[in-house]
């Protein structure tokens, strides 16, 4: 039989699967960006916020939500396609309900109210995912992976009850304090 086609674990296709990737992060955040941005956006945000009074305006909120879970699901499956041959293997654990709730604390985490919120919330909780899931030393206290549900659970409290609208709010906070027209002027007088 000819060898045909090439290995995953080439690092050279690794590599250009992380590109493949970060390329679809970017089209698909700039797709949702795109349509939160146009008409068909603030309609899905009223239906959201209010959808009785839409409906009494005489949209059909139904029609939209079909639209946004077929995107939805159009975003997952492309994740999916991308996630199989970086993994190298699916088990039924990726499947476990753990996994939805993954994704709920990351939208929590980072904000609800923004796309760059639902992208920060990931990063920063599978930051300290791969870095708390492993056997480490901590001053006094030895840290084990089975402690990472537990302070997952603790950050999700933390934020719905100290920064309910995320991370990026605080983010938007310390930029807005550091671009202050104040500042600036503090600093030109230097």
């Amino acid at each position: 039989m000819a060898d045909v086609g090439f290995s995953l674990a080439e690092p050279g296709v690794q590599l250009s699967l992380y590109f493949i990737t970060l390329i679809c992060l970017f089209g698909s955040f700039f797709l949702c960006k795109r349509i939160v941005g146009s008409r068909l956006g603030r309609v899905l945000l009223a239906i959201r916020d209010d959808e009785a009074t839409l409906n009494f305006f005489g949209y059909k909120p139904h029609v939209y939500k079909i639209f946004a879970f077929c995107v939805a699901a159009s975003l997952a499956g492309l994740a999916g396609m991308l996630y199989i041959p970086q993994m190298k293997i699916v088990t039924p654990s990726n499947m476990e309900a753990y996994r939805s709730v993954l994704v709920v604390v990351w939208v929590a985490v980072g904000g609800r109210s923004s796309l760059g919120g639902a992208v920060l919330g990931a990063l920063s909780v599978n930051l300290l995912y791969n870095y708390l899931t492993s056997e480490q030393d901590l001053f006094f206290f030895k840290w084990s992976p089975d402690y990472w549900p537990i302070l997952l659970g603790l950050i999700f409290i933390a934020v719905v009850l100290y920064l309910p609208n995320g991370l990026i709010d605080l983010v938007d906070r310390l930029c807005k304090k550091f671009s202050s027209p104040e500042l600036a002027s503090n600093s030109s007088e230097k």
